[in-house]
Parts: structure tokens; C-alpha cells; sequence
């Protein structure tokens, strides 16, 4: 998403239309790998497609659902608003850039 976002405003003397360009083919590339991602991850832990009026998640036990919940939501929450995560690391990553004691 920052890649795409910094192609939103490329530096001076850069075509932005082909920036722009760039960034619809890696939105709709990042949205289709989402996708794939999903379809992957429903396929191996909920297994086979389910007969048609099956709707209930039987096979999830509480402590599944428990943690899954949290890693679904912090996943959600890096997504929409990197800034908590980069902000979190950012006087870490800063410390390292300037040549600080490690």
C-alpha cells in the first residue's frame, strides 16, 4: 500500500499518468491477491466447499475462534492505518539510519 501510495505523487520530472498507471495495475494486482489469499486460506482451514444448506461454522472450537480474532483484526487494522505500525517503529528504524549504537 505505501508503494502505492508513494506513486500517487511521484517526484518532480516523473510522468505522473504513467505513475498512476502503474499504481490501478498494482491496486487491482494487490485485489486480486487478497483474493487468492483468502480463497487459500478458507480452502485450508475450513476444507471442501459445504453442501448448500449447511451454514453453521461446526468444525471452528471457541479457543480457534479466540485466536483468530485478535490476528484478523490487528491484520485489518495494519491494512487501513499504517501509521500505528510504522509509528511504532519508526525511532527504531531512525536510530539505525543515522549510524546509532546497536
Amino acid at each position: 500500500m505505501l508503494a502505492l501510495f508513494g506513486a500517487f505523487d511521484p517526484a518532480e520530472g516523473l510522468s505522473r499518468p504513467a505513475f498512476l498507471t502503474f499504481m490501478a495495475i498494482g491496486a487491482f494486482g494487490t485485489l486480486l491477491t487478497a483474493a487468492y489469499l483468502l480463497l487459500v486460506v478458507r480452502r485450508v482451514c475450513m476444507g471442501g466447499p459445504r453442501p448448500a444448506g449447511e451454514t453453521a461454522i461446526a468444525d471452528v472450537q471457541g479457543y480457534e475462534f479466540a485466536a483468530w480474532t485478535p490476528l484478523v483484526a490487528l491484520t485489518v487494522l495494519a491494512g487501513l492505518w499504517p501509521a500505528v505500525l510504522l509509528g511504532l517503529t519508526d525511532p527504531a528504524v531512525q536510530q539505525l539510519l543515522a549510524g546509532g549504537p546497536r
